[in-house]
């Protein structure tokens, strides 16, 4: 097993999720 793949592929999930959000979230002032 791949430590290293196993993290790379935890981390591209996370940025998908992530990216999910914000093109789902309503368009608001980040302050």
């Amino acid at each position: 097993m791949h430590a290293g793949r196993k993290l790379l592929e935890f981390i591209l999930l996370i940025l998908g999720w992530l990216l999910a959000m914000l093109a789902s979230a309503p368009v608001r002032p980040l302050a």
